[in-house]
């Protein structure tokens, strides 16, 4: 059990130093965590945050992190708008 909390918190030190070197580059506003990992977003969000203000430059600390708003059904939606589309 302990293992696999030190993995899973690996992984999001891992995205959040991601997320901090793709800042340098591009100065987003805000990241959107999506898909089936934005469903536990509130489980990790705390870390998640810490970490990135741990890697990020200065500029780049008002960088928002949020989870996406439709979430794992953001595949469906669009796939229905581009069925409409025709």
């Amino acid at each position: 059990m302990i293992y696999q909390c030190r993995c899973h918190s690996a992984r999001f030190v891992n995205s959040a130093f991601a997320m901090a070197q793709i800042s340098v580059i591009m100065d987003p506003q805000m990241y959107l965590i999506g898909g089936g990992v934005g469903g536990g977003f509130n489980i990790f969000a705390d870390e998640l945050r810490a970490s990135f203000h741990k890697y990020c430059l200065a500029p780049s600390v008002g960088t928002r992190i949020l989870p996406a708003s439709l979430g794992n059904d953001a595949a469906m939606y669009g796939s229905a708008f581009l069925a409409m589309q025709g």
